[in-house]
């Protein structure tokens, strides 16, 4: 059945506008589906698939690398990645600690926020926490901002990073599902994921070039400041709790990890076309091969 108008469609239970690709209605069939495959318009070339924005991006010049005036944060860790990986979860159990205080909002102090005031940072991040107990920040842009990594390491060179890293295809689809819910609420048109994808206020390709990020990352960090996790380890159950609290230098709590999943009925049901998931494979493969030899690890994401 064809929506005729977004406007007059508001009462049905599941509506897509997407600009170029035509409005699409699918009924309440328990395998109900909003297929993004588009029309000639939204095919996806390997070629215009842009994973370099990260690579791009400017350092801190000589001036800024003054800033903070010498003053330390007592923040100790952050979950800096990656966006969409599961990092509200995690943020949910460590919460659960007792020696752990971490805010329930992202703070963005090093990507968005122009502040030097490290004290009003460490008041956002740990409040009156007692010395006891260690603080942490979770920002999951910081991996993917060359400035808030450098920010980061002049802030405390010993600070601790905790990154959970998703399989970067359905990582990029699932940001463009988030991005986009509020506008399909609102009855908005939308430009679909193929035309979406290299948005720099997204970046939803880029993001998931995680090499580039993480080698940045170890040129200002000792790697054994940096503990993976993976988000299908972390939304299973199968990942180790006892290795993260080793690394943060706690004692061992069983953790509360059930998923913190906030998206809603109808993003959920997005699917991406198979032709535009194997256009991705093709650009992320090389990439996570070198990813996992960078880490040392099995390459996870071996597409073919």
């Amino acid at each position: 059945r064809m929506c005729p108008s977004v406007s007059s469609c508001t009462m049905l239970p599941l509506l897509l506008a997407v600009q170029h690709c035509s409005a699409m209605w699918l009924g309440d069939e328990a395998s109900s589906t909003l297929s993004m495959a588009a029309k000639q318009d939204c095919v996806l070339a390997k070629e215009e698939v842009d994973v370099e924005g990260f690579q791009r991006k400017p350092s801190l010049h000589s001036a800024q690398l003054l800033a903070y005036n010498g003053q330390r944060t007592r923040v100790q860790f952050v979950i800096g990645g990656v966006q969409k990986g599961g990092t509200t979860t995690l943020l949910d159990a460590l919460r659960g600690h007792p020696q752990v205080v971490m805010p329930n909002q992202e703070v963005h102090f090093f990507d968005w926020n122009s502040s030097q005031n490290i004290t009003e940072y460490d008041l956002k991040v740990c409040g009156n926490a007692p010395a006891d107990v260690i603080c942490g920040d979770k920002s999951p842009s910081y991996m993917h901002t060359k400035v808030a990594i450098e920010r980061i390491a002049i802030a405390n060179p010993d600070m601790k990073w905790i990154l959970v890293l998703r399989d970067p295809v359905s990582r990029a689809f699932s940001a463009y599902k988030m991005a986009m819910a509020p506008h399909v609420r609102a009855g908005e048109p939308l430009e679909c994921f193929e035309e979406r994808i290299n948005h720099k206020k997204g970046a939803f390709a880029s993001r998931g070039a995680y090499v580039y990020q993480i080698e940045h990352i170890f040129k200002h960090f000792p790697r054994e400041n940096v503990h993976i996790l993976f988000s299908d380890d972390l939304f299973s159950g199968e990942w180790d709790q006892r290795a993260l609290q080793d690394f943060l230098g706690i004692e061992y709590v069983e953790l509360d990890c059930a998923p913190s999943n906030t998206a809603d009925a109808s993003e959920r049901s997005w699917t991406m076309s198979n032709e535009t998931r194997a256009t991705l494979q093709q650009v992320y493969d090389p990439l996570n091969e070198e990813l996992f030899k960078l880490l040392g690890m099995p390459n996870r994401w071996k597409y073919n």
